[in-house]
């Protein structure tokens, strides 16, 4: 950007920033290699240090290098600011995405270093402490280039960042505030339209260009603004619970991030940092317990504010109704018993989608509002306001805020700044928005210099009014003053990332099983009515909570991620089921009586298994009975005769290749399948979108299609009269399908059920029913791969046990069909 008189005005800009900093004075290095888990800082520093020299490389892709920094400040140095500059690898690599420190001083967390944190303040003549530097490979998230697993990964010893600098140099405050000063007025005349307040900051950047007199910038920068709209800026650092890094990296990032944030608040009084996601509190309380005792101390202070409610920023498509209530339960608890917070406000910026349910879990746990800005990356229809009453199913409504500027990682520019008021789509209901700025995902929050940007930017002639604030405030405010605001009824739907409803289909299935084993133990714990094991539950549930993250559950980690994943959810079902076995074999008590036990909310009548032979049991809802108390049920037999299979309910017919040609409804005497098709047809899709393989199902999916129509063998495995069962088997390419499509007597049917013997899926292959969905099958876990089935949700029904504690059946499932939009 220039002037008419020819200035290069973006020149000066860089020449004023790199001349905030002055002089350069060596630092010391000698580093100390962790390979595997990382280790405390004690531990560290009684480690074998060896000399390391600046532009050494360091780092195998997944280890922790402890560098050990010593130096001294130059004495004529002893009146200026100095400051010791690092970059430790983070050229051409993307904020969040590379090698990121901590730096321990006296043995405890000091401050992140980061691409956006690149400087320490030193205080002392001698310098002394340590850098716990974090080698975090680049993740393949799209293209079609292939994902390379990070797992593998862990095991390789190229050393993949250069140690490019680490000197003490003088900051001279003066020139950082010039430079400062000169950039929020420079990126201003960006941001405004052509009109005499452009031209006028243009003219006094030119006229300080050549003089160099920094009254030039006072005065343009003196010029209070006349906006109606007030933006209420809140820091913040969105920090992804996992995605492209496993759940330990994450510990660490928080670490340094909020390190980092508390830091700054003693340097900016006025400066205030929101963070949601209780569970990563519940890390710094457990494994940094000094940056746990600060964010304590910032809350009494009203620095730090605790939001959001939910024990971490949930996937809320794919849990049950349960867990979300359990997520409100368990997040609400936390901050009320650490800070005696009570937070209002469900905060989940980046999540994929939200329920109709929501308003009233909101209402319900307390809360009024509701914010995201995830909807401003729809595909189709972009969200037409900014704030508005959200409506769920109940007719329970929520104050809703989706911050104009689209991001909640603002730089603090004043083009965003600009462009936050100028796009809000509810200028006429209301005048006030909210901005969240700092770098997320291990960047480290704010910067200071966005902080030095707020305070230009309160209040100056071309842009909205700002102001440093919390975000209780920005709504409660926002909520008195808004007016005549529209409702929006029931779901907010994400027009984007459809893919995330199947990738990573066993980790789906997990979820379901530890969700449902969760349920049966508190069911049967309370039967029990003595020793409840409320420890045990809720330890089991934050397990499984944490694992319903918005990049866990959906889908779109890496293989890491998954592989701890699965071991977690695993564990949920094994203390589940332990809990539900004590539970069952007390309520039993002593004898050889057979017990059958139903959680659903409905009595069941169903066919299990008794000593190898089926039996026809039935059971009330929430409860148990005793298989001696209750006399044989008459009902109507199921049988399979050529390619017919029927009981009470229905009657189904299939051909030669095993699809369906009639589905009659007994009872309502109709005929289900359209007349002229055939059910249980199995298509191929290619699935390759064009921006994120993990995440995304494009429409144009549906424009090519290859029928899986050939079978191997088609088995009666039971022919009745309490179960029939018919086992197809069909190959296609290197892959072969087990079906099973069962029934039983009266009037049930679990129609299919299928699984890959030996998965062989091509990348970018998918596959769909024309009937019914499957239970799937284990999934590539990389991102960049997405499982070739939609996945089931698994209905839990009765188990059965006797009165000795010995287990006579498995519980039965079945398999329900959804669609994605």
């Amino acid at each position: 950007m220039g002037t008419a008189l020819g200035t290069d005005l973006a020149t000066k800009r860089d020449q004023l920033l790199a001349a905030t900093q002055r002089l350069s004075a060596p630092l010391e290095l000698s580093a100390f290699l962790v390979r595997g888990e990382p280790v405390a800082f004690a531990e560290a520093s009684r480690g074998r240090y060896a000399p390391f020299d600046v532009g050494e490389s360091w780092g195998p892709p997944w280890s922790t290098t402890w560098f050990h920094i010593r130096g001294r400040v130059p004495s004529e140095w002893s009146d200026q600011n100095v400051v010791a500059v690092f970059d430790i690898g983070f050229e051409g690599r993307h904020t969040g995405f590379t090698c990121e420190a901590l730096a321990w001083h006296d043995g405890r967390p000091w401050r992140g270093v980061d691409p956006n944190h690149r400087w320490l303040p030193i205080t002392s003549p001698d310098v002394d402490f340590y850098l716990e530097a974090s080698a975090i490979p680049t993740a393949v998230v799209s293209g079609p280039a292939d994902a390379p697993s990070m797992i593998a990964l862990r095991e390789s010893a190229a050393k993949a960042f250069v140690f490019r600098q680490a000197e003490l140099r003088v900051q001279d405050p003066a020139a950082r505030k010039m430079a400062l000063d000169f950039k929020a007025l420079y990126d201003l005349a960006g941001a405004l339209p052509d009109g005499d307040r452009r031209t006028e900051v243009l003219k006094a950047l030119d006229r300080f260009a050549k003089s160099d007199d920094a009254g030039e910038l006072e005065a343009a920068l003196a010029r209070p603004s006349t906006s109606p709209h007030v933006i209420t800026a809140v820091g913040h650092a969105h920090i992804d619970t996992a995605w492209l890094w496993p759940l330990r990296e994450t510990r660490r990032k928080c670490a340094r991030t909020f390190s980092t944030a508390l830091a700054l608040m003693d340097e900016y009084p006025d400066y205030r940092f929101a963070c949601s996601q209780p569970a990563q509190y519940a890390w710094m309380k457990e494994s940094y317990p000094d940056v746990f005792e600060g964010i304590r101390q910032k809350v009494t202070a009203g620095q730090w504010e605790p939001v959001g409610s939910m024990w971490v920023e949930a996937d809320c498509n794919l849990p049950s109704g349960e867990a979300l209530v359990r997520q409100f339960l368990q997040g609400k608890r936390f901050f009320m018993k650490e800070f005696g917070v009570d937070t209002r406000e469900l905060w989940l910026p980046d999540v994929f989608g939200y329920p109709a349910s929501l308003p009233q879990l909101i209402a319900e746990s307390g809360g009024e509002y509701f914010l995201t800005q995830k909807l401003s990356w729809n595909d189709t229809n972009k969200p037409a306001h900014h704030t508005f009453m959200w409506e769920g199913i109940d007719g329970t409504s929520v104050f809703t805020h989706f911050p104009p500027a689209d991001t909640y990682n603002g730089d603090f520019s004043a083009g965003e700044i600009v462009k936050s008021a100028a796009d809000y789509k509810d200028q006429d209901r209301s005048s006030h928005s909210l901005y969240l700025y700092g770098w997320g995902d291990g960047g480290g929050g704010p910067e200071p210099d966005m902080i030095e940007s707020a305070r230009r930017l309160g209040s100056i002639e071309g842009a909205p009014r700002v102001e440093l604030g919390r975000a209780s405030e920005f709504f409660a405010g926002a909520r008195r003053e808004a007016r005549n605001l529209t409702t929006w009824v029931g779901e907010l739907y994400f027009e984007l990332h459809r893919g995330t409803y199947t990738s990573q289909a066993r980790t789906k299935k997990l979820n379901r099983r530890a969700e449902q084993a969760l349920r049966e133990a508190e069911i049967w714990s309370v039967a029990v009515g003595a020793d409840y094991p409320a420890g045990i539950l809720e330890t089991a549930w934050k397990r499984l909570l944490i694992n319903q993250f918005h990049d866990i559950l959906p889908g779109s980690s890496i293989d890491w991620v998954y592989e701890d994943a699965e071991r977690e959810l695993e564990a949920v079902v094994e203390t589940a089921g332990g809990v539900i076995t004590s539970a069952q074999s007390a309520v039993a008590g002593v004898g050889d009586n057979l017990v059958v036990f139903n959680p659903n909310s409905h009595a069941r009548r169903e066919v299990v298994e008794v000593d190898g032979q089926p039996r026809w049991i039935e059971a009330p809802s929430c409860g148990w009975r005793s298989v001696d108390e209750q006399a044989e049920s008459q009902v109507e037999p199921v049988s399979i005769s050529g390619r017919v299979m029927q009981n009470g309910l229905l009657r189904v017919t299939w051909d030669e290749e095993g699809l369906l040609t009639s589905i009659w409804d007994k009872e309502a005497g109709r005929e289900v399948l359209t007349s002229g098709a055939r059910g249980n047809l199995l298509q191929l899709h290619e699935d390759n979108p064009k921006n994120w393989d993990a995440w995304d199902v494009d429409a144009d999916y549906r424009l090519h299609a290859v029928d899986v129509t050939a079978l191997a063998t088609a088995k009666i495995e039971a022919d009745g009269p309490l179960r029939a069962a018919v086992r197809f088997v069909r190959e296609f390419g290197a892959s072969k399908l087990e079906q099973r499509m069962r029934s039983t007597g009266g009037k049930r049917t679990n129609f299919s059920r299928w699984r890959f013997p030996s998965p062989s899926f091509r990348r970018g292959r998918r596959m769909r029913s024309s009937s019914a969905t499957s239970s799937a099958a284990r999934t590539p876990t990389r991102v960049g791969t997405r499982p070739g089935l939609r996945c089931a949700l698994i209905a839990g029904l009765i188990s059965a046990k006797r009165a000795t504690g010995s287990r006579c059946s498995t519980t039965a499932s079945t398999a329900t069909t959804s669609s994605a939009r």
